[in-house]
């Protein structure tokens, strides 16, 4: 069966929330910015009916909150996700937000 995925990234001063169909994916990234921000937390985890974890909501980011999350969007941006709805990216603003698919690979 094809594979594809969808990723959801929201950051704000509060934190950044992050949603992702695939936990490998999820995994991977918090392995990543733990070499950045060691301390940071997760404070809430959303799971799937069969227990697959699909969104964090991650805290205490140093006051890099919206860093982080243009950090993720471009971390994405280079294994191959791409884009395709996006706000607060390129402005000055601290909160912003990002969809994102994976193409379809058979």
């Amino acid at each position: 069966m094809p594979s594809s995925g969808f990723v959801q990234v929201a950051w704000s001063r509060n934190g950044v929330n992050l949603y992702c169909t695939d936990q490998t994916v999820l995994d991977w990234l918090l392995a990543e910015l733990k070499k950045y921000i060691s301390t940071y937390k997760v404070a809430g985890k959303r799971k799937t009916v069969s227990g697959q974890i699909v969104t964090s909501h991650i805290i205490e980011l140093q006051g890099k909150d919206t860093e982080v999350g243009r950090w993720i969007l471009t971390e994405l941006c280079q294994q191959g996700w791409e884009p395709f709805e996006v706000d607060g990216v390129i402005a000055l603003s601290d909160e912003g937000f990002a969809k994102l698919r994976r193409p379809v690979h058979n």
